[in-house]
């Protein structure tokens, strides 16, 4: 139980990102895994957009109220 607990008190938001790409494989397994993820009413009801154009990314950071991190992400 502990490494749990570990994990939970480890967790933090990092929004700095490289241009490094992101394998689809990687991601299928990130979003895969956050799908599994609990919720309150153990429902997972999840949808899941992916985008690799900048220029969305660009209009999704302005339409979010100007956040540049997003625009920065090699996918959002």
């Amino acid at each position: 139980m502990s490494t749990v607990i570990d994990n939970f008190t480890r967790h933090k938001s990092e929004r700095s990102f490289t241009d490094q790409p992101i394998d689809d494989a990687l991601l299928e397994r990130i979003i895969s895994t956050a799908w599994r993820a609990p919720t309150s009413v153990n429902s997972q009801q999840v949808s899941v957009i992916v985008s690799r154009s900048a220029e969305n990314r660009q209009k999704i950071a302005q339409l979010a109220g100007g956040q540049p991190w997003i625009a920065k992400a090699p996918i959002f």
